[in-house]
């Protein structure tokens, strides 16, 4: 694993697959291409839904301070169903 995070050598496909599997992330994230680690079958499920397209799109639509301010309600809202 050294070798991976030192960038002494290169993980095959196989071994992503793995990792992303073993921390239920995607391999994008893993290699640095997205910020969003949502599994991919995770994601493909949400994109079904109508609403969650929706709320996606309005997202995008957004700056940068109103997305972390929507990030931080949806995060009280889960925390508050946590309780």
């Amino acid at each position: 694993m050294n070798a991976y995070l030192n960038g002494q050598k290169l993980p095959s496909i196989t071994t992503l697959v793995s990792i992303s599997n073993y921390l239920e992330c995607n391999i994008d994230f893993l290699i640095g291409r997205t910020n969003n680690p949502m599994p991919i079958d995770d994601y493909y499920c949400s994109a079904a839904n109508p609403t969650v397209d929706e709320i996606r799109y309005d997202l995008m639509r957004l700056s940068p301070q109103k997305v972390d301010l929507v990030a931080a309600y949806i995060k009280g809202l889960i925390d508050s169903d946590n309780e």
